[in-house]
């Protein structure tokens, strides 16, 4: 049994003198103390990136805001028009009752933020669907 308790006493020195780390100088804090972490970033940052990000959404993204923009107040339109977009490209397929709605939602689009350009392949009733170029 002593031996028993004379090994034990052993690997515990042994497990101590490998564990234990050097202190800082003027340290006040135990050796298992958490290390702290950095520093906020500043709130200016978060603003450049809410700038940046409505600049240039994402493709779901700026398909919401088209989408929110022209269903508003032309609920007419909404069902006859399919909205989608890449890397800030918004396409529109349908067809609408004149030339003069048409000309009207592609302009509003143009105004959403992120939009930067539109392809417009919208047509009347009895004109054929105009089709990629």
């Amino acid at each position: 049994m002593r031996k028993l308790a004379f090994l034990g006493a052993i690997a515990a020195g042994i497990w101590y003198a490998l564990n234990r780390r050097p202190q800082p100088a003027g340290s006040s804090l135990p050796e298992d103390s958490w290390p702290q972490s950095a520093p906020a970033q500043p709130a200016e940052d978060a603003e450049q990136l809410k700038a940046e990000t409505k600049r240039n959404p994402d493709d779901q993204t700026l398909v919401d805001r088209v989408e929110s923009e022209i269903f508003r107040d032309r609920k007419e339109v909404k069902g006859k028009v399919n909205i989608n977009a890449e890397e800030g490209v918004v396409v529109l397929r349908g067809e609408l009752d004149s030339q003069d709605l048409i000309e009207d939602l592609v302009n509003a689009v143009r105004e959403v933020d992120g939009v930067r350009n539109v392809e417009n392949l919208l047509h009347t009733p009895g004109t054929e669907a105009p089709t990629k170029s």
